[in-house]
């Protein structure tokens, strides 16, 4: 909708301007700072995997995230791929927990 011209975007939810979309502002640039929000996917395993194992998976991972292909295809869904570390990714996902208990809390948001 938005490429058709039906809707106009305000802004885009991430601390950087989105490439597919990069005439939309970040909330920062349009007056709203530190909100900053980011979807992820990442593939997860098991506490305990032996370390091989994980090794291999993630090789095999950025194997495949490297595929032009593959890349494109993510980016035609407005996806960016990192293919970080597992003690990268690590740290992404216990950001994201962090701030949203933070939320969660200022909030006073609590499940039934």
């Amino acid at each position: 909708h938005i490429k058709s011209g039906k809707i106009r975007p305000l802004a885009v939810a991430t601390a950087q301007r989105s490439s597919e979309l990069p005439d939309v502002p970040t909330f920062a640039e349009s007056g709203v700072p530190g909100y900053a929000v980011q979807a992820w996917n990442g593939l997860l395993a098991p506490k305990g995997l032996p370390k091989d194992i994980r090794d291999k998976l993630h090789k095999a991972s950025v194997q495949a995230l490297a595929d032009p292909q593959l890349r494109q295809r993510l980016a035609e869904l407005g996806g960016t791929v990192v293919a970080n570390t597992p003690e990268q990714f690590g740290a992404v996902i216990l950001k994201d927990v962090t701030t949203w208990k933070q939320v969660a809390a200022s909030s006073q948001i609590s499940l039934d």
